[in-house]
């Protein structure tokens, strides 16, 4: 796929289903080794004509992965999720923090020690890598 200014991405076209009733389409990409896929949404028409486009701003970490949640329009239906030809071989850094908590006793004395530990992921975005995409109704949309 061609997005008109020279990047070419790869790209996979999905049919949305069509409800009635709006819902909301959560996109997911989980590092992969080291690297991590650079996501875009494009939405079309029955005749294939687009009908908007994510940015790199729809996209957000949540927990371990970069995604996006976007409602459905009535009009829309295929999803392309291809790669963002802007923002391939960017560096993208993340801290991963866990910690943990042990209660000790010392005759009639309880302590509570905590420790934890913050790791720096250090991911490059690429075209290729592992998406998941959920569809879920919205709460209180008739």
């Amino acid at each position: 796929m061609d997005d008109g200014h020279g990047g070419r991405s790869l790209y996979r076209v999905f049919t949305l289903p069509h409800t009635g009733a709006p819902y909301l389409l959560l996109l997911s990409a989980p590092p992969w080794g080291s690297t991590l896929l650079a996501p875009q949404a494009i939405f079309l028409n029955d005749a294939g004509a687009v009908k908007r486009q994510s940015n790199r701003t729809d996209f957000i970490f949540r927990g371990d992965a970069l995604s996006a949640a976007l409602r459905s329009h009535p009009d829309e239906t295929y999803l392309i999720v291809a790669s963002d030809p802007a923002a391939l071989g960017q560096a993208v850094a993340r801290i991963d923090q866990s910690f943990s908590g042990q209660m000790y006793s010392a005759g009639t004395a309880f302590v509570n020690v905590y420790t934890g530990l913050d790791v720096t992921k250090n991911l490059v975005l690429t075209p290729a890598g592992t998406l998941t995409i959920t569809t879920a109704p919205l709460e209180g949309q008739k």
